[in-house]
């Protein structure tokens, strides 16, 4: 009988096949354009490939948005992999080999770093890569004070990281401090509104955004915090028709342009959550309605998370109950309800972004944590 025909890779068994080289030069693309996750273990191919991927100046072409909920009775945090919500699966979430403790505080998130506090102190993480470091102390930061808004900022000018922290105190007070981590000091600066309405200010065009409301009115407006003058500027709001809600529930980022979630018309027979979008960040006349979803439950809503482009335009959104995926196209809604109600949650953009030497093993007190508290009246 006469044997088949092999196919040639057959034929050439127990011979060394030389694979092609790859072209050094096109490599950091090719690493440039992988996954964080994928990267930190390539990091073991080579030492060319460990230091390329170390290097500073080595930077992701990817924008890679991740969602981190906060659930107070869970060992674990959880996020949401939107690669995901487009295929037929149970639940988006997945959990993090983090075990967080129920007193920290979530204070905002910038370049792939969250900021976050436990008890006294502030600390940097940056998920991506588990780097996690003490950056500061705060001495106000107690049991008796309460943050109300708080946000994270890079100065390119200064090459420097800017914290923005509102506290309320027990005695009714309420300031507003500003510490940058090169010079490890706090101090107090003035606002022109007294309230916030939100906690963690979500950064657009490299300023920290919040909620703020009139001292004289009922209308919530949208300031920043200008990192270059360290001063608070009022951001033009969208126009309302007639009843149209003015209570907005919280800002976030959606592909780098700032959205708000707020209650739609009053006038709509069915309870409504609106959201907008700035397109054109800064321009009045660029503010337009994202999509209108119908509410179910607790009027919660937070902003929108992801936009997942496809065939069906979705956009993702939490409303303290669930992951809920919306279709801007068809208008239905798809929904991943928690195991357990979650008491925060932050955005972060993957990055391979460390923290800095000068920042590494920081301990002492702060200069100005004696004068705050004096000032406070403690």
């Amino acid at each position: 009988m006469e044997s088949p025909n092999l196919p040639e890779a057959d034929q050439v068994t127990g011979q060394q096949i030389k694979l092609p080289e790859i072209p050094g030069q096109i490599i950091p693309d090719i690493l440039s354009r992988l996954p964080v996750k994928s990267l930190c273990r390539f990091k073991c191919v080579s030492k060319s490939w460990q230091y390329l991927v170390s290097d500073p100046k080595f930077s992701l072409k990817t924008n890679v948005s991740r969602a981190i909920f906060w659930i107070e009775t869970s060992p674990f945090l959880h996020s949401v992999n939107p690669d995901l919500l487009g295929e037929n699966i149970l639940n988006p979430l997945s959990e993090i080999s983090y075990r967080p403790n129920q007193n920290q505080v979530i204070l905002g998130s910038c370049k792939g770093f969250i900021l976050f506090s436990y008890s006294t102190s502030i600390y940097l993480w940056n998920p991506s890569i588990r780097c996690c470091k003490k950056v500061l102390r705060l001495s106000l930061l107690r049991e008796n004070y309460t943050v109300v808004a708080s946000g994270i900022c890079f100065d390119e000018v200064s090459d420097d990281y800017k914290i923005v922290i509102l506290l309320s105190l027990i005695t009714g007070r309420r300031i507003i401090l500003l510490a940058s981590l090169r010079s490890q000091a706090w101090a107090e600066i003035n606002h022109p509104h007294s309230m916030f309405s939100a906690k963690s200010g979500p950064v657009v065009n490299g300023n920290i955004h919040w909620v703020v409301r009139e001292e004289k009115g009922d209308r919530d407006l949208i300031f920043y915090f200008d990192k270059t003058t360290n001063r608070f500027v009022k951001l033009p709001m969208p126009d309302n028709n007639v009843g149209d809600s003015t209570d907005i529930f919280r800002l976030g980022v959606l592909d780098g342009c700032l959205t708000l979630s707020r209650f739609g018309n009053i006038w709509d027979l069915e309870h409504i959550t609106e959201v907008l979008i700035m397109k054109e960040y800064g321009v009045k006349e660029s503010w337009m309605t994202l999509c209108r979803i119908p509410m179910k439950g607790p009027r919660i809503w937070s902003p929108p998370l992801f936009y997942i482009k496809g065939s069906r335009d979705e956009v993702l959104i939490s409303n303290g109950l669930s992951v809920v995926v919306f279709s801007l196209k068809d208008q239905t809604m798809r929904e991943f309800p928690f195991a357990m109600m979650p008491h925060d949650f932050c955005m972060y953009v993957e990055s391979l972004t460390t923290i800095p030497e000068r920042l590494r093993d920081q301990r002492r007190e702060q200069n100005a944590s004696g004068s705050m508290e004096r000032a406070a009246g403690t």
